[in-house]
């Protein structure tokens, strides 16, 4: 949920977003979504161009040291907010924890390097490059 002021009548409206094209790319959610290679996907979605001077490398440290510390159980959590009218069985549900459990893991080991690797320099510049 986010809100949005996109409208002809500049009201803000409160929008919703499903972000279940993040993790099963619009296929039906099974228990194949524990898929390595989506666990493994490197690309890094939403960094919009205005986004990148709002960024810094302290931050994405601090970031990704939080998402490593997640555990299974936080992901138990969440994915028990799933609504049983989704009609997601056990197998699904433990491969969709499976799945963000080894998600959050590569993503707080490499999510720094993707950002600010070598093949990133012209970013690191526009926050000065720090470390």
């Amino acid at each position: 949920m986010f809100f949005s002021t996109e409208s002809n009548d500049a009201l803000v409206a409160l929008r919703a977003m499903d972000f279940s094209h993040c993790i099963a790319y619009g296929r039906e959610l099974t228990r194949r979504v524990s898929n390595i290679s989506d666990v493994r996907e490197e690309a890094v979605y939403g960094l919009f161009t205005e986004f990148r001077p709002l960024l810094n490398r302290e931050s994405i440290r601090d970031y990704a040291d939080r998402l490593s510390q997640l555990g299974r159980s936080d992901f138990r959590d969440t994915v028990d907010l799933v609504p049983r009218e989704w009609h997601l069985d056990s197998e699904t549900r433990d491969a969709l924890i499976d799945f963000l459990t080894q998600r959050a893991s590569f993503v707080a080991d490499n999510i720094e390097d993707w950002l600010y690797g070598p093949e990133q320099q012209n970013f690191a510049s526009l926050d000065g490059g720090d470390e």
